[in-house]
C-alpha cells in the first residue's frame, strides 16, 4: 500500500550539505539523500525539533566540530546504499553488492559481522512498505584498531559511505521501497535507508525524538 506524495508546498532544504554541520532552528525540512539523485525522485521531508544541526542528508546532535562524540549523541540520516561491507572493522574488509531489493539489503545488513542485527521485520513508513532492523557496534571495541580507524557499514550510491560514531552505538534502520503514486506526482522508484542512531547514554526521551521525526516523514513530489 502507498499513498500520494505530500503536497505541503516547498519546505526549506536542509542546510549543511558537504559541511560538518549547520545549526538549524526547529522546523520542516526537505532532505537530500546521501546517494545518487535522479530527476523526478521523491524527496524526504521531516519535522526537526530544536537542538539539531543539519548536514544536508542528516540531522544530528552531540557531534562536535573537534571530532568528539557526546555520550548521548544521536541523529537521523537518509541513504541510497550501494554496497555492504563484508566486515566493518577488519583489514580485509570491502563492500559487496547486496542485491537490488529491499529484502536483499535488509538481510545483508542484519547478517553483517559484529553488528548483532535483528531479523528483518515488515514496516510501513509514510505509506511506503519496507523492512526494519536493529544493529549495533560492540560496546568493547577499539575503533582505532579497525582498518583506517573506521567501523564501516556501507557505501552509498554516489561513492560516499557510512561509518559508525563509536563503541556501543545503536542503529535502527528503516529500509523502504519509495515509488510515487497518483496524478502527476509519479516520482521514479528508489530504495531508501533511514538510519536512526544513538550513543549508549541517550535517554529514552532523547531516543524518542528520533522516532518522532521518522513518524513525521512525508515525501515532496518532484517539480
Amino acid at each position: 500500500m502507498s499513498r500520494s506524495p505530500s503536497s505541503v508546498g516547498s519546505p526549506q532544504l536542509l542546510p549543511g550539505e558537504g559541511h560538518a554541520g549547520v545549526a538549524i532552528p526547529a522546523g520542516t525540512y526537505a532532505v537530500v539523500m546521501n546517494g545518487s539523485q535522479r530527476p523526478g525522485q521523491l524527496r524526504p521531508v521531516i519535522r526537526v525539533p530544536a537542538g539539531y544541526t543539519g548536514n544536508g542528508f542528516a540531522v544530528n546532535t552531540g557531534l562536535r566540530d573537534n571530532g568528539t562524540v557526546e555520550p548521548n549523541a544521536r541523529g537521523l540520516s537518509f541513504w541510497g546504499v550501494q554496497g555492504v561491507y563484508t566486515n566493518p572493522c577488519t583489514a580485509g574488509k570491502y563492500p559487496t553488492d547486496p542485491g537490488p531489493s529491499v529484502a536483499d539489503l535488509a538481510q545483508a545488513l542484519a547478517s553483517q559481522p559484529l553488528r548483532a542485527g535483528t531479523d528483518p521485520a515488515p514496516v510501513n513508513v509514510a505509506g511506503y512498505a519496507g523492512l526494519f532492523i536493529k544493529t549495533s557496534v560492540p560496546a568493547r571495541i577499539d575503533l582505532t584498531m579497525c582498518k583506517d580507524g573506521y567501523f564501516d557499514s556501507w557505501t552509498s550510491t554516489n561513492g560516499g559511505g557510512r561509518f559508525e560514531q563509536g563503541p556501543g552505538e545503536k542503529d535502527r534502520l528503516w529500509i523502504l521501497n519509495i515509488h510515487g503514486t497518483g496524478g502527476r506526482a509519479t516520482g521514479l522508484p528508489y530504495r531508501l535507508v533511514i538510519d536512526g542512531w544513538h550513543m549508549p547514554e541517550a535517554t529514552p526521551r532523547e531516543i524518542n525524538q528520533i522516532t518522532r521525526m521518522v513518524k513525521t516523514l512525508t515525501f515532496q513530489a518532484p517539480s
